[in-house]
Formats: C-alpha cells, structure tokens, sequence
C-alpha cells in the first residue's frame, strides 16, 4: 500500500505542478509585458506536456464499500491542465498578434476610386 501512496503523491505533485504552470501562463497572457510571451509560451508547453503524460500513464484504484464499487482514475485529473494549458497559449498567440499587428491587421485597406478601370 505504501507504494500507491508514492505513486498519488507523485502524481499530485505533477498535477499541482502543471496547474500552477498553466495559471502563470494565463497570467502573463493577460497582463502582456515585453518579456513575456516566451514565458507565457514555455509556461504553457510545459502544463500541456505534463497533462498529456498524466493522461497517458493513469493510476487506477477501485474498492468495494458496502456492496457499492468505488473507482478512481487519476488520468481525468489531468484533463485540467490540459485544457488551462490550451487556453493559455491560444491566449498568449492571440494577444501577441494583436500587439504585433500578426494576421493582416497591418495591411492596409485598398481604396478603389471611379477612375480604374
């Protein structure tokens, strides 16, 4: 038993690491500074990276309480940073192409007059 208690303790770890990871993103995603956005970006790789393990390699416990089955899996625990860390890149992407002028923002409009032919 005392090996699945290193086993939750390590995942929690990684869980509590990958969320805290994906906040900070958000976070400088939000509040745009010169030196961010490749903080904000890595910051963000490393919650997706972790999310995509932790539902890879999934710990899984179940247990019969008065007749009923309890089951848990840790892999759905792990679809939060996942999606803070999806949500945290597309921001910072986003807020760097708004502030960059990215995606045609910078071209400017054509003006067509009577005279062409």
């Amino acid at each position: 038993m005392t090996y699945f208690f290193i086993l939750v303790g390590i995942a929690a770890a990684f869980l509590v690491a990958s969320v805290v990871c994906a906040a900070l993103a958000i976070r400088f995603g939000l509040r745009p500074a010169p030196n961010r956005f490749w903080a904000s970006v890595v910051l963000a790789l490393v919650a997706l990276g972790i999310g995509s393990l932790g539902m890879r390699m999934h710990i899984t416990y179940s247990r019969t309480v008065n007749g009923h089955g309890w089951t848990l899996d840790s892999k759905w625990f792990f679809l939060a940073p996942l999606i803070l860390g999806a949500v945290a890149l597309v921001l910072a992407i986003w807020r760097r192409s708004q502030r960059q002028g990215i995606a045609g923002a910078d071209i400017p409009p054509r003006i067509e007059t009577a005279s062409n032919p």
